[in-house]
């Protein structure tokens, strides 16, 4: 099963369309989480179609910002559970549901204030299921200085979060992206048993 997770930064833009269209057939994925898609449910439906996607969910953007997308084909089956302007949380299954897993595909908040509140709701969610859980998103948690390029140092919070939510789920497969030229934010997809 091939997913996809990208912060696209909104999908206005012509280039930004091909892209994601070519990582959709070139990789034959069935599942799509966008995240900054900044474009109405309208919109996104209409090119939800032309991708060839059957379902959807989505959280509207406010204003110019924001906004996620989650897409899928019928080849899983998917329940959503909960969503709001961070997270889209349920359970996914294979076509013939002999294999099923709970999902949080995860915006995480850049705002300071709030980073905690939402962390602690995710870090919650780990305990919930009984089946294997994906974690999955532009986390906005950067660990150490050496994974971001830029001119803001990472929180020394972000690193206790990361820390806190590799510690307390046990065995995690990490797969760092920071070498594929993302200029500020490290990348990790976290999979859980």
């Amino acid at each position: 099963m091939n997913i996809l997770s990208w912060n696209c930064q909104g999908l206005g833009q012509g280039l930004t369309r091909r892209v994601l269209n070519d990582l959709i057939f070139k990789n034959g994925l069935c599942l799509v989480f966008l995240m900054e898609t900044k474009k109405s449910r309208r919109v996104l439906e209409r090119l939800r179609r032309k991708l060839s996607f059957s379902h959807a969910t989505y959280v509207e953007s406010q204003g110019y910002s924001g906004g996620l997308a989650l897409w899928w084909t019928d080849e899983v089956h998917i329940s959503i559970f909960s969503s709001d302007k961070n997270s889209i949380e349920g359970c996914c299954a294979d076509a013939d549901f002999t294999t099923s897993w709970h999902f949080t595909f995860v915006y995480g908040e850049s705002n300071v204030q709030y980073k905690r509140n939402m962390w602690n709701r995710v870090m919650n969610l780990r305990h919930a299921p009984q089946i294997p859980w994906l974690l999955i998103g532009d986390l906005n948690l950067v660990g150490d200085s050496f994974d971001k390029k830029g001119k803001r140092p990472p929180l020394a919070m972000d690193r206790r979060l990361l820390d806190e939510l590799t510690y307390t789920s046990g065995k995690w497969h990490t797969r760092d992206l920071s070498t594929r030229g993302l200029e500020e934010a490290l990348v990790k997809d976290l999979i859980g048993p």
